[in-house]
């Protein structure tokens, strides 16, 4: 299966001619070491439309505790990172092929799982040569396939089935734009495995971490449907913990936060008994502190 390459300036489909690929405005690009470098040579226009959503979705909209696989999976075979994303990849039927987008790939830790699949994987980032290695395998120097900006990717229109984007939206300096370029490039149908830095520590500039109403707004805004939300395996005292807000040796620091935690879940469960609350609902959920340090999400395209 060939992947259909577009300009990431003037979207245009691009024309290779040896290790150059040229667009319709004359932009050239390049292949080195079967990498394809694609990065906007113009300064990228940060406009995008994005629907209003009336303020009941986020209230009414039902947040869980974990996402729930579609797809039965053995959790020792896989590590952290490749457990929570194989539980939602479709299955291919016998010799059907089909890509999938590694979203800001990193060092590309997924592709040998995602090629167990049958899945044709194309790792988009905008760092090359992360790692000497990826996942511990041989054979991959780094995760990308194609060094690109995900703001405006170089793909043409309904390109993938399945895509996953870890741990990536909270270093975009604008995710509208970039999950507005994610729904273009997706099939119909197709679905996105999506986990966003929420209470944890800012890293190497994270620009966005999102609560859960960060998520829903971001994803439903440019015309995802937003299938699962979930996350609320931390909570605001381990993150004030983790983030110097207590002092004193970590075990110490545990200790007082996860005691605090105890206490305010236990008075949370008890009001619920007493009043039959739905501690399903978002907006219960965050009352009941239980917060994320990643909030994760399953979208899908509409068809």
């Amino acid at each position: 299966m060939n992947i259909i390459l577009i300009s990431p300036d003037d979207k245009t489909t691009l024309q290779q001619n040896g290790n150059m690929l040229l667009d319709g405005s004359d932009n050239k690009y390049y292949i080195k070491n079967g990498i394809y470098y694609l990065l906007p040579v113009n300064p990228i226009k940060y406009i995008v439309d994005i629907k209003y959503i009336d303020s009941h979705f986020f209230r009414d909209f039902k947040y869980s505790k974990s996402l729930t696989p579609t797809n039965k999976i053995d959790p020792n075979v896989y590590g952290i990172k490749e457990s929570n994303v194989i539980g939602f990849i479709p299955n291919l039927m016998p010799n059907e092929s089909a890509l999938y987008l590694d979203h800001g790939c990193g060092s590309g830790s997924m592709r040998p799982m995602i090629e167990s699949l049958g899945y044709i994987y194309i790792g988009a980032d905008n760092e090359v040569g992360i790692s000497t290695t990826v996942g511990g395998g041989e054979g991959f120097r780094n995760g990308a396939t194609h060094y690109c900006d995900l703001h405006s990717l170089p793909f043409k229109d309904e390109t993938f089935k399945f895509a996953h984007s870890y741990s990536v939206f909270e270093h975009l300096q604008n995710p509208f734009l970039a999950a507005n370029e994610l729904y273009r490039v997706m099939e119909k149908g197709g679905t996105c495995f999506i986990a966003i830095a929420n209470l944890i520590p800012f890293h190497m500039d994270s620009f966005f971490h999102m609560t859960h109403f960060g998520v829903l707004n971001l994803f439903k805004s440019v015309g995802f449907n937003v299938l699962q939300v979930a996350g609320a395996n931390w909570n605001a005292y381990d993150a004030i913990s983790s983030m110097g807000g207590l002092p004193g040796p970590r075990l110490f620091r545990s200790f007082i936060s996860r005691t605090i935690v105890s206490m305010h879940k236990g008075l949370w469960k008890l009001k619920r008994i007493i009043k039959k609350n739905d501690d399903t609902m978002i907006d219960e959920i965050t009352r009941h502190n239980m917060m994320s340090g990643i909030m994760k999400a399953i979208i899908k395209k509409p068809n």
